[in-house]
């Protein structure tokens, strides 16, 4: 193991073909900042996994060849208004998929709603969204009861 300096180690992983860049030292908790100068990037080439301390993976970002449209999540200072999710790249129309496990669901908000039939409710608001074979579906919503 290379000590670069105190608290940081570079290593190769027992018993892998992997190198581990770790913090050390007598403070319990040490933090790892990767921070580029002025308007500078960090770059990380092929499959980046981000894992809690138990090291369990909690999400994975898997690079393609060649490719030209990402997803870019910004996010936002105390009040200021709303994180987004956005699907950007070289094309002009690019669709986001959020695609659950087998029988799993995707998850909006807190809001459900009900009706009895078909015809006992109207909406004037409603969420525009492609179903899997690229048909748009419209779903209904209401800001207050129905």
């Amino acid at each position: 193991m290379t000590h670069f300096s105190d608290g940081l180690q570079l290593g190769l992983v027992p018993g892998s073909s992997n190198v581990s860049l770790t913090t050390s030292g007598t403070e319990p908790n040490v933090s790892l900042t990767i921070a580029p100068a002025g308007t500078g990037g960090v770059a990380v080439t092929g499959t980046v996994s981000l894992a809690g301390a138990s090291g369990s993976e909690a999400l994975r970002a898997v690079s393609v060849a060649n490719a030209v449209n990402r997803v870019h999540v910004t996010p936002t200072v105390s009040g200021g208004g709303i994180v987004t999710m956005a699907a950007i790249g070289a094309d002009t129309n690019i669709d986001l998929a959020i695609t659950p496990k087998g029988a799993g669901l995707v998850r909006v908000g807190t809001a459900t709603v009900t009706a009895t039939t078909a015809a006992s409710f109207s909406a004037t608001r409603y969420i525009t969204i492609k179903d899997a074979s690229g048909t748009t579906v419209y779903v209904p919503c209401a800001t207050s009861a129905w």
